[in-house]
């Protein structure tokens, strides 16, 4: 018997462009964010695809996804999967995709999700 799995967050990145207060992934917390590294997620991803059934949503969030150097292999990857349905991005909304990232989002599995911040909880944009 097969399992499918509802949903799954991947941290592609840990950096972000915003400081909000009370990131709800305490990305404001991280001293020395770094990106993930694509080969390690790929590996991962590939041994929980190979034991389970499909997984429906597929969420790439960070920090902020579209500062992920590899987005668009991610992106691409999990898309070409049959065993996945959706891959959600979790993005602030602040940074335009470029070139391959612009891409691979035209794919109909793709779903740009724009999370809504109050202008006062980044310190970013208060200068706080």
């Amino acid at each position: 018997m097969t399992f499918r799995i509802p949903y799954i967050e991947v941290v592609v990145t840990p950096k972000c462009n915003l400081r909000c207060i009370g990131c709800a992934n305490l990305m404001n917390h991280y001293e020395n964010p770094r990106h993930s590294d694509w080969d390690t997620v790929k590996r991962s991803a590939a041994a929980l695809l190979a034991v389970c059934g499909g997984i429906n949503t597929v969420k790439l969030i960070g920090g902020e996804p579209f500062l992920y150097p590899e987005l668009y292999k991610a992106v691409n990857y999990f898309c070409q999967n049959k065993k996945v349905k959706n891959v959600i991005l979790i993005t602030n909304g602040t940074i335009l995709p470029k070139g391959d990232t612009v891409d691979c989002l035209k794919n109909d599995k793709v779903i740009v999700h724009i999370s809504k911040y109050d202008i006062i909880k980044s310190e970013k944009l208060t200068g706080f």
